[in-house]
């Protein structure tokens, strides 16, 4: 980043001496205007503002891309968290199934269980 603060110290001078004149409308004050805007003026050369706005442009991009940035990474965690979510899912949907069937078995060996009970009760 390139310091521009004496053009800034210069802006600033210029546009206070301006006020000065404005407000108390002497020559004295003019004078110090007339000085102030130019040595601003020299300052503020072409390549100076080129300059400025380049960098305004370069950092523009920056924060451009940096958002870009943000939301790729904001779009692969969410993504990653879908991703969990619907293995997760399969699992849980895998193991209701799995349940039912053992449930199932269960219930049919308990059923023979009982019928080979009431069968073999006359044998006690």
């Amino acid at each position: 980043m390139i310091d521009y603060s004496k053009l800034k110290q210069l802006a600033q001078a210029s546009i206070k001496a301006w006020d000065q004149h404005s407000k108390a409308d002497s020559h004295k004050f003019y004078e110090a205007w007339c000085k102030a805007e130019e040595e601003f003026s020299t300052a503020a050369r072409e390549e100076v503002v080129l300059g400025l706005i380049a960098e305004n442009e370069r950092l523009a991009t920056q924060v451009r891309l940096a958002g870009v940035s943000a939301e790729v990474t904001v779009h692969q965690e969410v993504g990653r968290a879908i991703t969990e979510t619907l293995s997760v899912t399969i699992e849980r949907d895998q193991l209701r199934t799995e349940n039912e069937s053992l449930r199932k078995e269960l219930d049919n060996l308990r059923e023979d269980r009982d019928g080979l009970l009431e069968a073999g009760a006359h044998l006690l």
